[in-house]
């Protein structure tokens, strides 16, 4: 990690879930473990996940281009651009929580079954259509000012992230790489 080192960086051993942001350059068809072969059109991507032995470490991992494929977003990882996560430092599992809060924004649309092989949900990777990152986390915010506010879940409550990490992790919120937020 850079000497830019995020100051509230939660311990490696901190469970939570979090949101990785990914751009994907062109249209490409993946072999994706028991889904098959997936076709993925070019554009933005949100992932839902959890670690609920080492939040830390689990993104920072995400983040190491040479890693072994235990996951299927490591197989989408291979071919995207990582572009930053958002973390949510807690004792519960919130990742089935925050991928229905990311497909109840309009315009977003599920890849069924990806990262979500352990739950109900129908997916846990999500398209992001013509949204940009900076919209995205604006609506999740409800104010329009992206992850410095709180997620609005679909229920009404709302969670604080510990913060927006493009590339080497740096403090929030920031813009991602070429990207306003507001």
């Amino acid at each position: 990690m850079s000497a830019e080192r995020l100051r509230s960086q939660p311990p490696a051993r901190a469970a939570g879930s979090y949101l990785l942001l990914l751009r994907l350059g062109g249209t490409r068809a993946l072999d994706v473990g028991m889904l098959g072969r997936v076709r993925f059109p070019a554009g933005n991507y949100v992932y839902a996940g959890s670690a609920m032995g080492g939040l830390g470490a689990r993104v920072k991992r995400h983040f190491r281009s040479c890693k072994k494929v235990k996951w299927h977003i490591d197989r989408l990882l291979a071919v995207a651009e990582l572009s930053g996560a958002v973390l949510f430092p807690s004792e519960h599992r919130e990742e089935c929580r925050l991928a229905r809060a990311v497909l109840a924004v309009p315009g977003t649309r599920p890849v069924p079954g990806f990262g979500s092989s352990d739950c109900r949900c129908i997916g846990h990777l999500v398209h992001l259509g013509t949204l940009s990152f900076g919209e995205l986390l604006g609506r999740l915010d409800g104010r329009g000012q992206g992850a410095g506010g709180r997620v609005r879940w679909p229920d009404g409550s709302s969670t604080a992230p510990l913060h927006l990490a493009p590339r080497t992790l740096h403090p929030a919120p920031r813009t991602l790489p070429g990207e306003a937020l507001d």
